[in-house]
């Protein structure tokens, strides 16, 4: 006796063609027949959604059904027919049960977009890069929202004091996480064991030698849009791959100094992290505008050239008392004691004209004190630094968010898939495989006009099927 397992595709839970009665059904009777032998029918009712787990999933009902199916009978005959991403779930039954291989006759996969999955390069770089950024722009939204929340509640002044304790914490937090050079080790080996076991589970395109029949029609249109989605995620992931690649040449280069070492993304990013941990509650409690400095400097000028005011006009005082003296003196009638007094005068008169003349070339020279300047710009520098690094962060975002969305459609969900792991749609599995490629024009129902389903109602399809019947089951 054979069994047929008909595992239906996507969003197909309840497909006609797995019915009775219905034409692909029929084919298989009808060919069964001619060689006097019975066919039972057996559908795999997964749930359908668009999912690498809930393909997995549909594996393991596949499994469970084989067994239960051999565990009846060891000479049953199982063939498998399945459509659209149903195929997928059967190739992952293929790929992880070995005994498959001796339980299934063989597998006809209809319209079935194979994916196939490879890491990325430099996982361990990645990683590092990936969490020191992450860090960064942690910080940095730590700082905006603290900034932001003190001018609404009106706590500026203590701005400052919250930055400086959250940073406390957060420094407390790192010294915690951090503790050598070797944290990232575990972190690595964990990430490439995961990206290995997506990769053995979720990949598709590596079958094992059997006895297979891939019929799809030209123009699929499921397949299409994979494709689209495909392109889609490489042109987003060229430039995330740009930025990337920029940062790892960097890093490149300065590893392979002598002076520098390996752990320059370590000590670059410590540094960076520290500076920012320092200067931040400085940042949140400046709130001085550019207007306000210019004012500041200003007045502390002008009370500055008013001091020096006042003291010219009391020197200049001194030298119109000192020079009163000296014509007193001279009306004296005591020649020595005038000319002792005239000595002192004289050298008092010169002592004051010197400072009054060096107070007049400061009060002249006078300027501007830049140093509250060069701190508002500093400050503006870092505050922008920060706002580039966020409007990054978020572009960069926004990217991964279309390159995730894009990824959904080969049903993938996990971080780790969007960030580690490229996918790829293809028509085959690897290997050398033969592609039965139905025109479209063959579809008899033209107001549907999809080529994706209507596959296993096709006469040429049947026909193809038929055929291989006939080669390889007689």
């Amino acid at each position: 006796m054979t069994t047929v397992l008909l595992v239906h595709g996507t969003f197909a839970p309840d497909a006609g063609w797995t019915k009775e009665e219905s034409s692909l059904r029929r084919c298989f009777e009808a060919e069964f027949v001619k060689r006097n032998r019975i066919v039972k029918f057996l559908p795999i009712e997964w749930s359908g959604r668009n999912r690498f787990t809930d393909r997995l999933a549909g594996a393991k009902l596949i499994e469970s059904a084989v067994r239960n199916l051999r565990s009846k009978n060891d000479e049953e005959n199982i063939i498998i027919v399945a459509h659209s991403h149903g195929g997928n779930s059967v190739a992952y039954f293929l790929k992880q049960h070995d005994e498959a291989l001796r339980s299934v006759q063989g597998a006809i996969f209809l319209s079935t977009p194979f994916i196939s999955l490879r890491a990325k390069s430099d996982t361990g770089l990645r990683v590092k890069i990936y969490c020191y950024f992450s860090l960064l722009v942690a910080q940095i939204g730590l700082l905006l929202a603290t900034q932001q929340l003190s001018e609404w509640f009106h706590f500026t002044a203590d701005g400052f004091y919250l930055m400086l304790f959250l940073n406390v914490l957060f420094g407390a937090f790192l010294v915690h996480s951090y503790r050598t050079f070797g944290f990232f080790d575990r972190l690595i080996e964990r990430k490439r064991n995961e990206i290995r076991d997506i990769i053995r589970s979720q990949d598709s395109c590596h079958l094992p030698d059997g006895n297979y029949l891939f019929m799809k029609f030209s123009g699929d249109e499921a397949l299409f849009g994979l494709s689209s989605a495909q392109a889609v995620s490489y042109a987003l992931n060229w430039i995330v791959e740009r930025v990337y690649g920029v940062t790892a040449a960097l890093i490149s280069r300065a590893a392979s100094n002598r002076m520098v070492g390996r752990e320059i993304v370590e000590l670059c990013m410590i540094f960076i992290v520290s500076i920012w941990l320092l200067f931040s509650p400085s940042i949140v409690g400046y709130t001085l505008t550019f207007e306000q400095v210019a004012n500041l400097a200003y007045s502390e000028r002008q009370n500055i050239e008013e001091e020096l005011k006042s003291e010219i006009s009391a020197q200049e005082e001194s030298l119109l008392i000192s020079n009163r003296r000296i014509f007193e003196v001279s009306r004296s009638g005591d020649r020595e004691d005038a000319r002792r007094h005239f000595r002192e005068l004289f050298d008092e008169n010169d002592a004051i004209v010197e400072v009054l003349k060096n107070k007049k070339a400061y009060l002249a020279q006078l300027g501007i004190d830049n140093s509250e300047f060069i701190k508002f710009h500093i400050v503006t520098f870092l505050k922008r630094c920060a706002i580039d690094i966020a409007y990054l962060f978020l572009i960069l975002s926004g990217i991964m968010a279309l390159i995730y969305i894009c990824l959904l459609a080969f049903g993938s969900i996990r971080l780790t898939e969007l960030l580690y792991i490229e996918s790829s749609v293809e028509v085959v599995p690897y290997g050398a495989h033969t592609l039965v490629l139905l025109n479209w024009k063959d579809i008899k129902d033209r107001s549907r006009n999809f080529r994706h389903s209507a596959i296993y109602s096709s006469s040429a399809a049947l026909e193809t099927i038929s055929a291989w019947l006939a080669k390889n089951h007689s």
